[in-house]
């Protein structure tokens, strides 16, 4: 089973609610990756992946992004996905050579430079995204999104959790990991086919910090 990465649609859940705090200036910087780790020091964290998974390329990653908007049935969701990966960016995407595990990294600006983002309202709002973006696409079904705190890299973050059946037979998992950096909001998406390894790929992670020491 060769699974065309559909998990790339969950950036439509970057509906962003702001509130007036200032959260300080923080200068933007993608992320770098060397053999099987991916480092953003921009987000204090680094990924470690096994061999058998794949970091894709920026003509990869896009290519894919076609391939999902193609699997969708709802036009102006297709619009608003092409927008959002236009005006945000795709720090980093990997997956397993079967397509079945997928981790994505997506980063959006906050409009209001040092507003901070109710991520609580923002993971509540996403879950309906999520919900709509999946039933969109051709060969979804039984999907069902929840809003919920989620434990990663050793901290609490808001977070939404997705299960869905594809092709009528086989189970979707789905994990977002919702955050805030200076004045960009990050989504860590961790995608499982057939059986659920997304807690195994929330372990690639770990903080810069960390490993420091």
């Amino acid at each position: 089973m060769r699974v065309k990465c559909p998990a790339v649609l969950l950036a439509l859940a970057l509906v962003l609610n702001l509130t007036a705090c200032s959260m300080g200036e923080k200068k933007f910087e993608r992320g770098t990756v060397e053999g099987q780790t991916y480092t953003s020091t921009f987000l204090g964290l680094t990924c470690t992946a096994p061999a058998e998974y794949t970091y894709l390329t920026d003509e990869e990653i896009a290519e894919l992004n076609g391939v999902a908007a193609d699997a969708m049935t709802d036009q102006t969701l297709v619009k608003e996905m092409q927008s959002l990966l236009e005006s945000g960016d795709q720090d980093m995407y990997l997956m397993t050579e079967d397509g079945l595990q997928t981790v994505n990294v997506m980063l959006t600006k906050v409009d209001a430079k040092g507003a901070t983002v109710d991520m609580t309202a923002f993971a509540e709002s996403g879950a309906e995204e999520v919900k709509s973006s999946y039933e969109a696409i051709v060969g979804m079904s039984d999907v069902e999104a929840v809003h919920e705190t989620v434990a990663f890299m050793g901290q609490q973050y808001e977070g939404i959790r997705m299960t869905a059946t594809y092709d009528g037979n086989a189970p979707v998992f789905c994990v977002q990991v919702c955050m805030q950096e200076g004045d960009y909001v990050c989504v860590v998406t961790f995608t499982s086919y057939v059986e659920d390894h997304t807690a195994e790929m929330m372990d690639f992670f770990a903080p810069i910090a960390a490993e420091k020491k």
